[in-house]
Order: structure tokens, then sequence, then C-alpha cells
């Protein structure tokens, strides 16, 4: 049914108004002509000059005609079918691509009239279909997330008259969050065609392999493996850890209908260093569904030992107790401590093998006037191997000692007095960069250092080395200095962090501790946090490390996809976008070339697919202009279960809840053919009405300022003709 109204931005009665004022002026004009014309003459001119008036007035007037009018739209169903493997498996009691099968049938869904039906295939991606057959299922997907489906399908036909939903899957979703929140969320009633045996099979699973990521050589650490059994009693079964595939141990469970889970404690003895694949294994039981779960994979990584430190002090000062006491809560972190007690004499001498060792040497107060100088060309024989050093000033550093320990500190000293003044942080926004000053990486963290208790400083000025880079200077008498107290380096591989001031103590017992004891819990602890930070900053591996690729896991199903990662910085830390990263991947027999594709700030990815069960390794090279710069090598591993047979069970509760909360219904296959009676009786599933309103502006017509143009030079035009002056 349609409807039509006339709109004027103005009063009608107005333009009635000026339409007979100006048709009565076009009358007066007429009245008389020079020279006289006959009376059918003058009434067309009049009627002419009118007509091109009335036009133009009601443009003027800017006149609007709307229509209303009605229709109806057909009320849409979407199909969701689950296409993932586990849709299309043999469990205990059926095929379940014969269920598929029946459910077609039954339910008649390819009378569904393809204009009011959107059809969607799910896995870990959706898809649409114009047309669904049996034929288009594949059942070929690795992951389950019905979440995601049931988004995709909302927002694609989100302008359409949707009524329902038809789904049919077994409900076991492994990627994503529960749908249920979504479907309430979407509002629509949810059919659902539950497929699967909702009893549990026989089977024996290892549900989980606990270790450590990293252990340390000649360690013994636990590995928790996790079992779940059902339907199976009285039954032994032998229980094996692998390293690498060699069995290395092996434990017995006695498994009875009455208890469903299990647990055992391996120990792992780490005897050699590098990247180790531990397996936990159980043996097949006679009676189990699929044997493609009695197997978990993991990676670990066995380091040499623990990041030895040797700390160099010239005296036992708070400053070294302090330190120590920090870098011994950080894990994996074994320290050797060489201090001065009594002139040079040390607590412990240094130790040549401690030394070779050692990965990151610190010097407190050191050297001082009773330093032997042999420690000092010690310590100078291990900084010139590249180890990374953190050098911590005193008030009685024996400038004259330092001999070639100068080469490798970050400055040189210009000036120094041995006067003792107490000097405050002050750090600039610029060297918030730094990652020594990182508190929670925002322009706070500027207040937090410059707020910190004095700390104390011998009158030296000092000039900075080529590469160097103050990171924190000092103010005196609360007067901004142009002299750093902290200083970075980084060149050729080889770091150092010098700190050019002492008793830093103080921040933590006048600074952390004194508002921790005024109540204030959420003060930063800022000693702490600076020498972690220094921590960090000079224990990154140096050996390859501006070059990483990794996995973004270790362990994948047969068939998934394994995504590649890789970092790429140049001398200094910053990244490279120009370089070309080839990566070679292997399980021995077959090998696969991928070359990643850059993603911008140093990051590069890249993916492959469709690899088979068994062992990889893999290769990078990162090239630039044809040179390799760098090198990298990992490994991984692809088995042959996937996580879609985890469960094999249908998710019975899961599916009926949905149903029943969107005031849907759930049906088992062999209910199938009440489908499409229950969608018909479903009270909104009917026509939508739409109404639809149009407006035309008159006013912006061209025909109608042509129209009255053409009558105006119509009546000037036959004026000329009748010789009308």
């Amino acid at each position: 049914m349609n409807s039509y109204n006339f709109g004027l931005n103005g009063s009608l009665w107005l333009l009635v108004l000026l339409v007979i004022v100006s048709t009565a002026f076009t009358l007066y004009t007429y009245r008389r002509t020079t020279p006289e014309i006959s009376k059918g003459r003058r009434v067309l001119l009049i009627c002419l000059r009118s007509i091109a008036l009335f036009l133009l007035l009601f443009v003027l007037f800017e006149p609007i005609l709307s229509r209303v009018f009605g229709s109806f739209e057909q009320p849409k169903l979407n199909v969701l079918m689950d296409n993932s493997i586990s849709a299309g498996i043999t469990d205990s009691k059926q095929n379940r691509k014969d269920t598929y099968k029946k459910i077609f049938t039954d339910a008649n869904l390819n009378s569904l009239e393809s204009e009011n039906t959107n059809y969607f295939l799910f896995d870990e991606k959706t898809f649409k279909k114009q047309k669904l057959t049996f034929d288009s299922l594949k059942f070929n997907g690795f992951l389950t997330d019905i979440t995601q489906a049931a988004r995709f399908v909302n927002i694609n036909t989100a302008n359409e008259n949707t009524q329902a939903y038809l789904m049919v899957t077994d409900g076991n979703f492994n990627k994503g969050e529960s749908p249920i929140q979504l479907f309430d969320q979407i509002g629509k009633p949810v059919f659902i065609f539950g497929v699967g045996d909702t009893t549990q099979p026989k089977d024996v699973a290892i549900t989980s392999l606990l270790l450590n990521e990293i252990v340390f050589l000649n360690t013994v650490i636990p590995i928790n493996v996790n079992i779940n059994s059902y339907g199976l009693d009285k039954s032994n079964a032998k229980v094996k850890l692998l390293d690498n595939e060699k069995v290395i141990s092996e434990q017995a469970i006695d498994i009875k209908q009455s208890q469903s889970n299990y647990s055992l404690i391996f120990n792992y003895p780490a005897k050699q260093e590098g990247n180790h694949k531990i397996s936990a294994q159980i043996e097949g039981i006679d009676g189990e569904i699929t044997l493609k779960n009695n197997v978990k994979n993991e990676f670990i990584k066995v380091l040499k030992n623990k990041k030895n430190i040797a700390i160099f002090a010239g005296s036992p000062s708070s400053d070294y107790s302090f330190i120590k006491n920090i870098f011994n809560k950080e894990d994996g972190v074994l320290i050797k401590n060489y201090v001065q007690i009594t002139g040079s004499k040390m607590l412990e001498t240094p130790n040549a093998k401690d030394l070779q060792e050692s990965e990151l040497i610190i010097l407190i107060g050191f050297p001082n006037q009773y330093t032997d100088p042999r420690d000092v060309a010690t310590v100078c024989e291990q900084l010139e191997k590249g180890k990374p050093l953190l050098f911590i000033a005193s008030q009685d550093l024996a400038y004259n000692k330092f001999g070639k320990l100068n080469e490798y500190l970050p400055y040189k000293t210009t000036y120094n007095s041995g006067n003792e003044m107490q000097v405050f942080a002050n750090v600039l926004p610029q060297q918030l960069s730094s990652s020594i000053l990182k508190i929670t990486g925002s322009e706070n963290d500027i207040k937090e250092w410059n707020n910190l208790p004095p700390i104390f400083k011998t009158e030296s000025f000092v000039q900075l080395k080529d590469n160097a880079q103050a990171v924190m200077f000092m103010k005196f008498n609360n007067t901004a200095v142009n002299e750093p107290i902290v200083i970075s380096r980084n060149i050729s591989n080889k770091k150092v962090v010098s700190i050019l001031a002492y008793g830093l103590y103080n921040w933590k017992l006048s600074g952390y501790a004194r508002e921790v004891s005024k109540g204030n819990s959420d003060t930063y602890d800022l000693m702490t946090i600076f020498f972690e930070n220094i921590y960090k900053y000079l224990s990154i591996e140096q050996e390859n490390k501006q070059f990483k690729i990794t996995t973004n896991k270790s362990h994948y199903s047969q068939n998934e996809k394994v995504d590649f990662i890789a970092q790429l910085y140049d001398a200094n830390y910053s990244p490279l976008d120009n370089a070309n990263i080839n990566v070679k991947i292997t399980n021995g027999k077959d090998t696969r070339d991928l070359v990643l594709t850059n993603i911008g700030s140093g990051r590069y990815e890249g993916n492959v697919s469709s690899l088979l069960a068994s062992d990889y390794y893999f290769s990078a090279d990162a090239l630039v202009n044809q040179n390799k710069i760098a090198s990298e090598s990992g490994r991984f591993s692809v088995g042959n279960e996937s996580i879609e047979n985890e469960n094999l069970t249908m998710n019975y509760k899961l599916l009926q809840e949905i149903a029943k909360r969107t005031g849907g219904k759930f049906y088992f296959p062999s209910e199938a053919s009440n489908f499409q009676n229950d969608l018909k009786n479903l009270k909104n599933f009917i026509p939508k009405p739409i109404v639809q309103k149009d407006e035309i502006n008159l006013w912006n017509s061209t025909l109608i300022l042509l129209i009255s143009i053409v009558l105006f030079g119509t009546e000037w035009l036959l004026r000329k003709i009748f010789g009308l002056i």
C-alpha cells in the first residue's frame, strides 16, 4: 500500500497569495497592448507568463513530494555445519559422516529455499556457501571455534531478517571461548542437531606433560604426566618417558573403572646440553577407540650451567651487600665473591676456572689503593674476551691503579679531587628510552627517579667515549648539572654500565623502606628495579641474538599450520627492515624452504602447512644485500595426533543449554524429521513488514526550471512576432 504527501518549506497560503498577485499583475500588464492584439493572443501571453511565474514561485518554496510504501521481507534461516575432523570420525557407536547423511535426508535440508537460507561451513574459520550439499563437507578442519562461527554469521547477516539458526555439530570446541553468551546476545532461536555418542568411549589418554622449559646441566627436575582413563577396568599399562625418542624411565599404572584420573612424576636428569624432545607414552590397551592420544611431546632446553657472576669489591661495603642480594634473587644466577677484607687480601682468591666460566663482571669500589695489580690484570683478561661489565664507584677508588681497565670503561676521567658531595638523580625525558630506567614505561617514570633520596659522589668530571650514552645526570644543591652519574656503552658486542656514584643503598633505605614504613605499599623499589634492569641489559646473549627466530609453539598436530616469527636488529639493536630471511625446514628426509615476510619494526613472519608427522629442524639465515649477517636454528615436532581427537564424545550439555536458552530445540539425529515442522511453527518465523520512505525534491528539478525558462522565452518570442513594445 502506497501513500503520498506533498510539503512546502513555507506557508501554502502565502504561495497562493503570491500566485494570485503575480497573475493579477500579469493581467494588469496585458490589459492594453501597443499595438492592440486580439483577445486570443493576449490570453496566450497571459497564460505563458502566469505559468512561468507560478513555477518560479513554486520552486522558491522548496516543494517536496514524499512517498511511503510497504513490502514484506521473508524470514531467513542461517545453517551452520561443523566441518572439523571430529565431526567426521567414527566413534564407538557410529560413523559420524553417515549420521550427517541421515540428517540431510531426514530433515530434508535440500528442500530449504535457497533465497531464504544462508549456508555456512565452520571449523577454525567460517565460509559461506551459495548452496549446501553433503558433498560440500570435507571434515578436514583441524580446530573448532563455534563462537567465531556464530560471530561471523551474525555480522554477515546483520541486515537480513534472520529469525533462526540451525547448527549441526558435536559441540566440542577447542579454540575460542564458550559460545553460550554470544548466542544469548544474538537472541535468535538455535536449533541443533547433535552428532556423536553421548557416552565416553573406552580410551586412555595422556592429557598433559608438565615440565620446565629451561633446565641446567647436571640437575634433576620432576616431570608430571597426567592421564585420563574412560570405560576401562582392571588393566595394567606401562608409561614411558623418552628423551629424543630414547626411553629413559618407565612406570606402571593399574587402571580401575572407579578411577579416571592418574598422575605420575618422573625425575629427569639433564645430562646433555641442548634442545631435548621429551615424550610421555602410554601403551595401547585392548578396546581403546584411538591410540592417537596415547603420547604427548614437549621440548626443554638444557643450559650448560647457571649464569655465573664474578663480583670484585674493594671492601665489604653496604653497596656490595645490597647489590649482591639483588643479584642473588635472579633465577639461575651463581655469584662468586672476591672481596678485599684487609689490605689486598681477599676473602676468596680469584680462581682462573671460575673466572673463565663467569658471564658478567661486577666491580664495586674496585680497585682501591690496596688492590693487588695482578687482580686488576685478571679482571682485564676476562673483559678482553668481551664479557659485560658493571662498574660502581666508591670514595676510595684508586684511579692510578686502573691501568688497562680504563680501556673498558665508557668514559675518560678528566678531573678527580676525591672530595665527597651529595647528589640527586636527574633524569631527562630523552633518557627514558634506556631500558635501564624502565619502571612502567610511561613519562611518570621521570618523577619517580627524580624524587629519589640523595646518594654520594666524589668531585670528579668525565668525558664520554664514542658510542657511550649518559643514562642519568645529577643535581647538586637542587641545580641540574650536565655531569652523568650513570653511563652505558655497547660497541662491538661489548657492554658496560658505569655508575659514578655510591651509597646507592640509600635509595632503598631512605626511599622505598621509608615509604613502606609509612604504609605506602604502592611505592616502587627503585634500587631493585634499577639493578634488575641493568642485569637484563648486560645479560642479553651476544652471539646471534641480534637475530631471533622461533615457532609459535613447539609441538603441532598433523597438518596444523606452523607459524614462524623472527626479529632482526643491527649492532646497536635498531630494527632492520631491509633483510631477506630464508628458512630451511627438514626432518632429515624432506626439506621445505620458506622466505619470511617483513611486517615492520624488524619483525618478519611466515608459515608452512601440510607437514607430515616427524621431528623437524630449521635453520634461518638473515641476508642484507646478499651478505649473510646472522644465522639461527631451532626445532619443533609434528605428531600423528590431532587436537580434534582429544574429545570423542558429543558435548551434549553445551548444545542442549544453547538450544534451551535461545528458545530453539536440540535434536538427536533420529529426531531430524521434526525440524522443518518446528521451524514453521516458530512464532517469529514470519515475513517482516518493511516500510520505506523516499522524497523527491521538486524544487531541485531541472525539468521545472527548464519549463519555466521555455515559457518565458516563448512569451518573449511571441511578443517580438506580434510587434509588441
